[in-house]
């Protein structure tokens, strides 16, 4: 019987930790055999378990998820069923060595059994010893390898499916080139393959699929490059002042890559590139075509369930058609943290209960008290302390530090301090004092009011002609929009050249104009670091 003819059990766990004394298995999925159904479920736990937000995220699991999660002993008397048919206890699993013991914890829970019963291929395994010299041999990677797109979300049937293709092409691969074509076969040619005890492990050098011969050709100027996996798939989009130079970056045998980029650069097989007359334009594109493919591997720009928010005069969410309104804004409400302070402020016996919604540790309750009465002998305030008077403040305060330091608005809100960097995060021990309490408010307040004035700055660019020149060039560009649309680019001598700026024209916000203009805004911002002179001219 082939290989790839064995009747085996494809198996996947999704876990709440790395093992099982930490965690446990939160979803389970299975197939017999290759053609066999899809079977899993999410597993329910404890009433009062709080899975990591962590494991959430990586997961995808939705609160609805949660909600139809099944009873393990349910769940394990239907997989239980399958492996008691199968004529041997076969079981291929992609990285069986995690699996195996949260297999053994659930066979303990429901059977006599001290261990599962089931003997596992593990296909991480077979292409370790295939492919020593790929990036990476992760279940996305090797599947994206042979041709199958993987979700980033690590769902359990999703790599039940990508196991079952990878376990296909494996069995090819070890046909044609390895003549291993038996079970038993696998078994001795995976343990001859083991170093011996004391033997020096060298690290392969990292083989990747696109020539250097073809990535030193690319030319050395600024564009956008797009990486693509096999039958053409766009992998990623970035966009480089130089393409030659940032495209070879990747594939530098010794360059250090986050686990997600080895994956992308195991399934890599050719490089598309779009040379731009600058990189501000090469910024522009490069969003434009995120929004167009959604490439797998880009995270930032892409659209997904992200949303727009208007508020109107009071600052109260308001609908697009509302004929006065403030915005666009990223996100459901940038002035969140606000209104919180805004509660404190006018209830300051609540502050308590409020402030620590502000933090990624806990405060204490008399810290949080101590903390709102120093920031309120710091802050100018009214008697009234309304979301609107604490934002103005915020403005002019942003407004005078940015004068202080020389640099524009939107340079301060590229290097400023985010609104969600907590010193604190990830230290366990510390302790919140009231100090950094009430710096934190102000903090918040600044963030939100860095905001408002970036709307502001968006609005101005949506319909605007652009002029900008590097330092060292003579012929000006520029750039013009209308709605929030790239309507002409070009290069003049002096002003008599340059466009007159279009009428004001309302733009329709959607996602993608937000990221086009908010892009725009971050490259004059660089531009202007960088020495360039950069003019607005509005209509």
């Amino acid at each position: 019987m082939r290989l790839e003819d064995v009747d085996a059990l494809f198996l996947d766990a999704q876990t709440t930790a790395t093992t099982p004394t930490a965690g446990r298995i939160l979803e389970l999925a299975w197939s017999r055999g290759i053609e066999g159904p899809v079977e899993g479920a999410v597993v329910r736990g404890p009433a009062d378990e709080i899975i990591p937000s962590r494991i959430l995220k990586l997961t995808g699991l939705e609160p609805a998820d949660l909600t139809l999660a099944v009873a393990e002993e349910a769940v394990f008397a239907r997989l239980h069923a399958v492996v008691e048919a199968l004529p041997r206890p076969l079981a291929v699993v992609h990285f069986a060595r995690f699996e195996a013991p949260f297999l053994d914890e659930i066979w303990r829970r429901h059977t006599a059994a001290r261990n599962h019963p089931l003997t596992m291929i593990c296909t991480h395994a077979i292409s370790r010893r295939i492919f020593p010299d790929l990036p990476s041999r992760s279940i996305r990677a090797i599947a994206g390898y042979y041709g199958l797109g993987v979700d980033a979300a690590k769902r359990a049937a999703s790599h039940v499916h990508a196991t079952r293709h990878i376990w296909c092409a494996l069995c090819k691969e070890l046909a044609e080139k390895h003549s291993v074509t038996t079970v038993e076969g696998l078994t001795q040619w995976l343990k001859d393959g083991k170093p011996h005890k004391g033997a020096n492990r060298v690290k392969p050098m990292r083989r990747f699929q696109v020539e250097r011969d073809v990535r030193l050709a690319l030319p050395d100027a600024p564009g956008v490059y797009r990486m693509l996996g096999p039958g053409g798939r766009i992998l990623y989009v970035g966009k480089a002042t130089s393409l030659k130079a940032r495209v070879n970056t990747y594939f530098r045998p010794s360059q250090k890559h986050a686990s997600d980029k080895l994956e992308m650069l195991t399934q890599v097989q050719k490089i598309e590139v779009t040379p731009c007359e600058t990189a501000l334009e090469a910024a522009l594109l490069e969003t434009d075509l995120i929004k167009l493919h959604a490439p797998p591997y880009n995270v930032a720009l892409k659209t997904g369930d992200r949303r727009l928010s208007h508020f109107d005069h009071e600052l109260r969410p308001a609908v697009v058609e509302t004929s006065y309104r403030y915005g666009p804004f990223s996100g459901e409400d940038p002035f969140a943290a606000l209104r919180v302070i805004e509660l404190a402020l006018t209830l300051p016996v609540a502050a308590p209960e409020l402030i620590p919604t502000l933090f990624f540790r806990d405060v204490e309750p008399s810290v949080a008290t101590e903390g709102l009465a120093l920031f309120m002998a710091v802050w100018p305030t009214s008697r009234v302390p309304t979301l609107r008077a604490l934002l103005a403040q915020g403005v002019r305060e942003v407004r005078t530090l940015v004068a202080r330091m020389d640099s524009t608005p939107e340079e301060e809100e590229e290097t400023g301090v985010d609104a969600n960097d907590d010193a604190m995060l990830g230290d366990t021990v510390h302790v919140v004092t009231p100090e950094e309490v009430a710096t934190r408010l102000v903090r918040l307040i600044h963030h939100a009011a860095r905001l408002w004035i970036r709307v502001g700055a968006l609005n101005q660019l949506s319909s605007s002609t652009i002029v900008w020149r590097m330092p060292g060039e003579r012929l000006h560009r520029y750039l013009v929009l209308k709605g929030g649309a790239v309507i002409a680019t070009g290069f003049a001598v002096d002003e008599g050249d340059f466009p007159s700026a279009p009428a004001k024209a309302a733009c329709n916000w959607t996602v993608q104009t937000y990221d086009r203009v908010r892009v725009l805004w971050s490259e004059l911002a660089r531009i202007r670091r960088q020495g360039g002179v950069v003019s607005v001219i509005t209509g």
